[in-house]
């Protein structure tokens, strides 16, 4: 583990629960959030390749599951001239807290997508060490103060990152939903972990030492999925 870390959180409940109940989601599924969120994402991500604002040119999905956005990214945004190109100068890395079989990962074949099975309060990557970090309804399920401060440690200076939230509405969603979500979206919900408004978004990122924050509301077609979608700078 990176020796440059200052602080460790002895007690993280949802440790061993998510990584259990991931593990076996990712068995059954390919993703666990709104295809028009990666679809989002995956437009931004590809605009700021377009205008050359990755440096270095390696890109963090914290909480990845099995690499649905980058194949969103890949398939649906970068055009087929461009993605051999694309692939050969960026580095795509990404890390869950569940174990998932090599097999179910997106171009597991490829040396371009580094995956591996990490916590998102303890990175294993050095300080600055990428030009953008982007978290697809993930890190906010990791408490939110030790996570966000380890994403802004590994992001390089005057660079991005995208964070999408969930939005409290979701757990009035209870219907038909997996098991293993419905465990997750408790632990939410009994630990006021959702974030109910843009200020509260804003200052929470403020303390990790993000500036430069912008929060959107968005939702999916039927507006039966609400997230924020927030974008923030590290000087």
């Amino acid at each position: 583990m990176n020796q440059e870390k200052k602080f460790t959180i002895q007690n993280y409940d949802l440790n061993n629960t998510s990584k259990e109940e991931y593990t076996d989601y990712y068995k059954k599924y390919e993703s666990d959030s709104p295809s028009e969120s990666r679809n989002s994402m995956a437009k931004k991500i590809r605009e700021l390749i377009q205008n050359n604002m990755i440096l270095p040119k390696k890109i963090l999905n914290i909480g990845s599951g099995v690499l649905t956005l980058e194949k969103e990214l890949m398939y649906s945004h970068i055009q087929k001239k461009d993605r051999s190109k694309i692939l050969k100068e960026y580095d795509f890395v990404s890390i869950d807290l569940a174990k998932i079989s090599s097999i179910k990962l997106f171009d597991k074949k490829r040396k371009d997508f580094l995956h591996t099975q990490a916590n998102a309060i303890e990175l294993p990557f050095k300080n600055k060490t990428f030009g953008l970090v982007v978290s697809n309804h993930a890190i906010d399920f990791a408490p939110h103060e030790p996570s966000f401060k380890e994403a802004f440690r590994v992001l390089n200076n005057n660079s991005n990152a995208i964070f999408y939230f969930h939005h409290p509405s979701l757990l009035e969603q209870s219907d038909g939903k997996d098991r293993s979500v419905m465990i997750l979206w408790k632990y939410l919900k009994e630990n006021s972990m959702l974030f109910e408004n843009e200020n509260e978004i804003k200052n929470s990122l403020k303390n990790a030492g993000f500036s430069s924050i912008s929060v959107n509301l968005n939702s999916n077609k039927s507006k039966s999925s609400l997230w924020w979608e927030v974008v923030a700078k590290k000087i």
